[in-house]
């Protein structure tokens, strides 16, 4: 049933199921009427034959012949027999046969014993009840089944029809009440349907009923502000990158129309060249950093993380800053201890990565000495921090300082993509990055938040 329901509406499937269920329970309940009902029927006969019997053995008792108790006792199916099994009495019925034999008899001497018999003659069936009546007779009497046959059977018919149409109206109801519990979701599903890159600011229509389909609806429109989000995030980046782009391309175009216009000049001819390798340069950084966002943003950054010293970190950033001449050394204050400092869990590249991108802006942004600073926290992380003297971040330029091309400053240095790096290399090792002014306004603070291992 699985396989062929496979491709019905999710409604029919629903009503499908329930009408199994219905019709399973249905059928049991009708049995156990009828049995119980057969079974109540059979108890009531034999209580009425017991009673009855009561008539007979108090006819008996007075001494009566056989033939006089089966004339009082008014009895449709009566017989008296004797210890042998043969017959003394019948009553009209009954004069061509007999309901009991001879076994059947003698068991009955000593006591009642009940069950049911074909009437001799008609075919018909009985229920019957032997005892004795003393003076070693025994009585019979029955009581036709005809008529618990037909109410069986009439009640066999009631079940047969009823069941059914129960069946087929609880179904109906189901159906019915299936579609309209789904007709939210069609709602929905047309208007998501109808939705294209171009509008993602229409949402879908939620029913509020606070149930489970009020709560999807919710959760898709989150979903939906998210995209709507990403999607202007990544046409922002497009729009960005082409425009950082540009400047670096026009330049070296300018430079090659340049240099081709005077080929004889050797010294023109080098300037151009020299300018064009810083060019292209920039254009290998812009180009790796946006290569690595686009990771970032899969999930696909290569790390290898790790417990390594805060201040094996500080060190390898500072080394490198010096060597490509971005710092001097004493403008750098490190107050991180040189041993039995602080142990954080990150990638040691990644993390001198994200530490030289805070630097670099201390120094390209701020003024006086870089004070490199890291301590746990009563949470259990490690925080390296980045200070400086310089004028602050503007306060307008903080909630947007790690997005992507975003510039404090028109300077003309760099695409604006460190704070972003960082922010995504931070991610990636179970990190986070945070900006701030100083207390007082003079100088910005960048913190680095690792795991402790």
């Amino acid at each position: 049933m699985i396989r062929v329901l496979s491709g019905r509406p999710l409604r029919v499937r629903l009503t499908v199921a329930f009408a199994s269920v219905m019709a399973l329970v249905l059928a049991t309940v009708g049995l156990l009427i009828f049995v119980k009902f057969r079974s109540d029927f059979g108890v009531r006969t034999d209580r009425e034959l017991q009673e009855r019997s009561a008539t007979i053995q108090r006819l008996a008792g007075e001494d009566r012949s056989p033939a006089s108790v089966v004339a009082l006792a008014g009895e449709v199916y009566v017989q008296v027999y004797d210890a042998r099994g043969k017959v003394l009495a019948s009553s009209e019925l009954l004069r061509h046969g007999w309901l009991l034999n001879a076994t059947i008899v003698r068991r009955a001497l000593h006591d009642p014993v009940v069950g049911e018999s074909i009437v001799p003659g008609s075919g018909e069936g009985a229920r019957i009840r032997a005892f004795p009546i003393g003076g070693d007779r025994v009585a019979v009497i029955g009581e036709p089944l005809h008529e618990r046959v037909e109410e069986l059977r009439g009640l066999a018919l009631l079940l047969g029809l009823g069941l059914p149409a129960t069946l087929l109206l609880a179904s109906g109801a189901g159906y019915l009440v299936a579609k309209s519990a789904l007709r939210p979701v069609e709602r929905m599903q047309a208007e998501a349907a109808s939705i294209g890159a171009g509008d993602l600011c229409r949402r879908l229509p939620e029913p509020g009923t606070s149930d489970e389909l009020d709560h999807l609806a919710t959760t898709l429109n989150d979903l939906l502000d998210r995209l709507a989000n990403a999607l202007e995030r990544e046409r922002r980046m497009v729009g960005d990158a082409s425009h950082e782009l540009r400047t670096p391309i026009s330049l070296l175009g300018m430079r090659i129309e340049v240099a081709l216009q005077r080929p004889d000049d050797l010294d023109t001819l080098r300037a151009a060249l020299e300018s064009a390798q810083g060019d292209v340069r920039r254009l290998g950084r812009l180009a790796d950093d946006l290569l690595l966002l686009a990771r970032a943003d899969q999930g696909e950054v290569p790390l290898r993380l790790g417990a390594i010293d805060a201040r094996e970190v500080v060190d390898g950033t500072i080394d490198h800053a010096v060597a490509i001449g971005l710092v001097d050394r004493d403008r750098i204050d490190v107050r991180v201890p040189a041993a039995g400092g602080p142990v954080l869990h990150a990638d040691p590249e990644r993390a001198q990565q994200v530490l030289l991108n805070l630097v670099a802006n201390a120094v390209r942004h701020g003024a006086g000495t870089v004070v490199i600073d890291a301590h746990g926290t009563a949470a259990g992380e490690v925080e390296l921090t980045v200070c400086d003297d310089g004028p602050g971040v503007p306060e307008a330029f903080l909630p947007r300082a790690f997005e992507r091309f975003s510039q404090a400053t028109v300077s003309g240095e760099g695409a604006g993509l460190g704070l972003a790096i960082s922010d995504a290399l931070m991610q990636a090792q179970g990190g986070r990055v945070t900006l701030a002014n100083r207390d007082g306004g003079r100088g910005a603070v960048a913190t680095l938040v690792f795991t402790a291992p």
